[in-house]
């Protein structure tokens, strides 16, 4: 088994895996938006300060979130076929 269907099969094929995926998608989603908030109070101008932070901040979490999603189903391109051939009879 190749280390990215290990991942996809750890990840999408077993039971939790609504939970896991919102548990993970929220994870990234905060830490997207706290990481912009934070840099942004940390070199942000004081006269500007928290402007756009807000809205910069959603696009970055919902950035996180995407490409982690396409990157993860991507990963598992091939999976169900290689599991159905790979399967003990």
């Amino acid at each position: 088994m190749t280390w990215r269907f290990r991942f996809y099969a750890w990840f999408f094929d077993r039971p939790g895996l609504v939970a896991r995926w919102i548990i993970t998608n929220a994870v990234l989603f905060f830490t997207g938006g706290l990481m912009s908030a934070l840099l942004d109070l940390a070199l942000g101008p004081l006269d500007l300060r928290w402007g756009l932070t807000v809205w910069y901040s959603f696009i970055m979490a919902f950035s996180f979130v995407v490409f982690f999603n396409v990157g993860a189903n991507l990963l598992g391109l091939g999976y169900e076929e290689w599991r159905d051939k790979n399967k003990t009879r």
